[in-house]
């Protein structure tokens, strides 16, 4: 078990890459925060493309991509290096 520290007010999303070793957590506060869980409890990156809260996270089941979508409207897609 792990204590991750995002700095988030509240987390409204959060996704388990399907290896088990990558999390990442949508918030209230329109940030996107990955964990790589090899790398400590600090989130490895954090990305702010939204400008309303964040929904909902999700990452692919087979590709190294994913996904988040906001109130904004928009929805974006990372690909990850792991």
């Amino acid at each position: 078990m792990k204590r991750l520290k995002a700095g988030a007010v509240i987390n409204s999303s959060i996704s388990v890459h399907p290896k088990g070793d990558n999390l990442i957590v949508g918030t209230s506060d329109k940030r996107v925060f990955w964990f790589d869980l090899d790398l400590g409890d600090k989130a490895y990156k954090t990305m702010k493309y939204h400008t309303k809260q964040v929904r909902k996270v999700i990452f692919h089941p087979r590709y190294p991509l994913f996904a988040s979508c906001s109130d904004d409207g928009n929805a974006f897609t990372e690909f990850l290096i792991i």
